[in-house]
This record gives structure tokens, sequence and C-alpha cells, in this order.
């Protein structure tokens, strides 16, 4: 089931588990909605947040995935960079997340 949860640097906008944004709107004329995303050259997906392009695993990572190690870098499991799910997502060093490309 998706479960949504706000986004902790940004008010009016929430992430789900299933690796989607959406903004909820501030008043009647801006509706709740998702928002859409685009590829960056790198090949991660990204949204928009106050002007601002983020990508998505890692928004993601922040506020779903545990890092009590500090690991600085977010893994795709299955190593498909346009799977966002927080269950396909890890925290990693620079050298596992090498690793784990090879």
């Amino acid at each position: 089931m998706e479960k949504w949860i706000s986004i902790s640097f940004c008010d009016n906008y929430m992430v789900s588990n299933a690796g989607r944004i959406k903004s909820l709107g501030n008043n009647k004329k801006k509706k709740e909605k998702i928002l859409k995303q685009s590829k960056a050259t790198n090949g991660y997906l990204q949204v928009k947040i106050a002007g601002k392009s983020r990508n998505i695993h890692r928004i993601v990572a922040e506020t779903f995935i545990l890092n009590p190690e500090n690991k600085p870098q977010v893994n795709h499991i299955n190593r498909n960079k346009e799977d966002n799910r927080a269950k396909n997502l890890e925290w990693v060093t620079a050298s596992e997340n090498i690793r784990r490309m090879n």
C-alpha cells in the first residue's frame, strides 16, 4: 500500500514509498497534484520543488530508509535508476556503490 509522508525540507509537499512526489496546493486555486518527473542527463528522475530540481531517489531514501551509519549515497538495488520505490533503495558508501555497479 502506498504511504505518504511530508517532505522535511519543504512545506506543502509529500513523498510516497512508491517514489511519487505530490504538491498539496496552498489555496483554492492550487489543487493537490502529483508532480511531473523528468529525467536528468545522468539518468535519474527528478522533480522541481520550490524552483529547484531534486533527485527523487534521494527524497525517498531520506524519508523512508534509515541510515544509522550515515552513508552518503543511495543505491538502486535492481540497478534501474527509474525505480524509486523505497524497497528498491539502500544507503551505501561510495566504494559499496561502485562494487554494486559491477
